[in-house]
């Protein structure tokens, strides 16, 4: 009986978030929550796998861990890993996205011209689908530039957001050669890494996500993501997480020179190869 007695407060410190901890001290854990927004993949803790998610478990808790900073990292066969170094807090919850691209996408290459099946021999006719894609391409209209509260964006400096685009309750801007993520929201639902801490203290509006865009030529959302952008570089397409705090992951989506692309139907990207051909990437 007495066994039981002192076994009591015990279970409860436990399931209560208590361990033991250097100097037989009482010390409360945290933990990490992965969302990988559907993505299967391979969940290792300091090297060590410790789970899977799967499409009917998307998303997984990480419990009883102790205050420290631990490397979580999501990877799947044929895909580019994800890694990054996670601060763990007492009685905080730190909540990841990692997100992961495959190494070989599906991909189709849309000519200019294609061959008339009724005339093999022949130069080739006009591709109605080139022709439609190409008015993907064509430049914006200045008069349809995105307008916040009427006006076009402007810093506090009041000098034009470049580039302004939004995507749900996230803007992403360029201005000098800097790219800036805003959260246009409400200050509750702030995403964790505009602050400094995951105790959500000193949060600020805007951060930098890229200091040195001088060789982005075009950016945009990643398709349904908000946390995510796709950058053209001078050696391909890729894929950029907004979170900076430790490691900020990059993948190649597509490799190629000078490339020009947009977003179409969701999870198709158009890239321009060239005047002559555009290729189709089916994008996760």
């Amino acid at each position: 009986m007495s066994i039981f007695i002192i076994a009591i407060p015990v279970l409860f410190l436990y399931v209560t978030g208590y361990r033991i901890g250097k100097g037989y001290s009482l010390v409360t854990t945290g933990g990490i929550y992965i969302h990988p927004w559907n993505i299967r993949g391979d969940v290792y803790i300091n090297n060590k796998p410790i789970s899977q998610t799967t499409f009917l478990q998307k998303d997984h808790l990480i419990q009883s861990l102790m205050p420290n900073t631990y490397t979580i990292e999501l990877a799947r066969d044929g895909y580019s890993s994800w890694k990054k170094n996670v601060s763990v807090h007492k009685q905080i919850v730190t909540e990841i996205s990692p997100f992961l691209i495959t190494k070989n996408p599906e991909t189709a290459d849309i000519p200019k011209t294609i061959t008339d099946p009724k005339q093999p021999k022949s130069k080739g006719v006009a591709n109605p689908l080139f022709k439609k894609i190409e008015l993907l391409f064509l430049p914006t209209d200045p008069s349809e530039a995105i307008l916040v509260d009427g006006a076009p964006p402007i810093t506090k400096d009041g000098e034009l957001k470049e580039d302004y685009i939004v995507y749900r309750k996230m803007a992403l801007w360029k201005q000098k050669n800097i790219i800036y993520a805003e959260w246009t929201g409400e200050p509750d639902y702030i995403p964790s890494y505009f602050c400094e801490s995951e105790l959500r203290t000193s949060c600020k509006t805007t951060i930098t996500v890229i200091p040195n865009a001088k060789n982005i030529t075009r950016f945009e959302f990643y398709p349904g993501r908000d946390d995510i952008m796709i950058a053209a570089l001078p050696d391909g397409l890729y894929a950029t997480e907004l979170d900076t705090r430790s490691t900020q992951n990059s993948a190649r989506i597509f490799e190629g020179k000078n490339l020009d692309f947009r977003i179409k139907g969701g999870d198709i990207l158009y890239a321009k190869k060239n005047a002559e051909t555009f290729v189709e990437i089916t994008v996760e």
